[in-house]
């Protein structure tokens, strides 16, 4: 029984990750796989075994006329539930989680994993805190130390870190939420910004090995944020303006309304930063009659996906290897786009629970 067991868990361990509706499936055949699949030993080797998260789905941003609603657009049958987010803004996704605003005009923030629904409401920030255009971010606590501290496989259950950067004056100011400490730092100054208009952009920061990059609305630069130094730096590098910056190093651009380009960012030895072409897509070519380029106002780009295109009014994906182009979501006025990436498993407790053993039930 004991080897039966072993193999049926080698089986289940082998099913695609993509289609996590699989899994659901294979938890409802009898007690036995439920409790099996629900277990943290399945969960982390699952991880181990496929490495590269699935995406799930979508987190679009839309307005109602006053009201704001995340929408989530499912990437296959089985997704977390109650997905969509009424009154929230999401800005960020990474490690299992999604960073939510709650008000349009401030920096009150939730951080949500879909998958376990485990929600952390965030301490509103100091009152020093008083920045016009601001932007955050959030990561597994483990990339703020040594490289490779965290696989980020299973690390939902760990500590996490929010990094939030805001401008003011010709001023960029920098702090940290620890859900370890529960608290926010004093803002710290980050940089100078040449103008008073200046500053940090509303586009979902990107992570690269261990640096935080933000994008600031000027010269096409951004604000690099090194997690294990703590230090910050300006970059003005940038080949075109991005409508997008991706975690590893993409940015991805539309230039004239006609071509998308994406570029990937190379580092140097001594820090350097240069950009090199991947490839460029002639919109024209693509996208359906009667979609207007001038209405691609959000772009999002999801590895093993392709480009995610957010016009008025449909969320369109297009595949990087055949160049098709997919209508995934009609309706409603786009204002930005979060792929979320996670495994999910379903952890059905009250089902698993009848075969746990009691504390005091003896083991034949």
């Amino acid at each position: 029984m004991v080897l039966l067991e072993e193999l049926v868990e080698e089986v289940l361990l082998r099913l695609p990750p993509a289609e996590p509706a699989s899994l659901v499936r294979a938890a409802l055949v009898c007690k036995p796989w439920c409790r099996l699949i629900s277990g943290r030993r399945f969960r982390h080797r699952f991880g181990e075994l496929h490495r590269s998260p699935p995406v799930l789905g979508y987190f679009c941003n839309k307005f109602f006329f006053t009201d704001s609603v995340t929408c989530f657009v499912p990437a296959s049958p089985a997704f977390p539930p109650r997905a969509d987010q009424v009154l929230c803004h999401a800005l960020d996704a990474r490690h299992g989680r999604v960073l939510l605003r709650r008000k349009p005009q401030s920096p009150r923030l939730t951080v949500w994993d879909p998958v376990a629904g485990d929600r952390w409401e965030l301490p509103p920030l100091s009152d020093a805190w008083n920045k016009r255009r601001w932007n955050a971010a959030v990561l597994c606590a483990a990339s703020a130390a040594s490289a490779g501290a965290c696989d980020h496989l299973d690390c939902r259950e760990k500590p996490f870190l929010v990094v939030c950067v805001g401008s003011g004056r010709r001023k960029i100011y920098l702090c940290i939420y620890s859900s370890e400490t529960g608290s926010w730092t004093e803002p710290t100054f980050a940089a100078w910004t040449p103008g008073n208009e200046n500053g940090v952009f509303d586009m979902a920061p990107a992570l690269v090995g261990n640096s935080l990059y933000f994008m600031v609305d000027v010269a096409f630069g951004m604000l690099r944020y090194d997690l294990v130094t703590r230090e910050t730096s300006m970059i003005d590098s940038l080949p075109v303006q991005p409508m997008k910056l991706v975690d590893g190093g993409i940015a991805v651009a539309i230039e004239d309304y006609c071509r998308l380009s994406l570029w990937s960012m190379e580092m140097s030895p001594n820090g350097d930063i240069k950009w090199a072409q991947l490839r460029v897509i002639d919109l024209n070519k693509v996208l359906p009659a009667g979609v207007l380029l001038e209405d691609a106002c959000y772009v999002a780009y999801a590895r093993g996906v392709g480009i995610l295109a957010g016009t008025i009014g449909r969320l369109l994906n297009i595949d990087l290897e055949s160049d098709k182009v997919k209508t995934l979501y009609k309706g409603g006025f786009f204002h930005g786009i979060i792929p979320y990436t996670s495994f999910y498993i379903p952890v059905l407790g009250s089902v698993a629970a009848v075969e746990e053993p009691r504390p005091d039930a003896s083991v034949a």
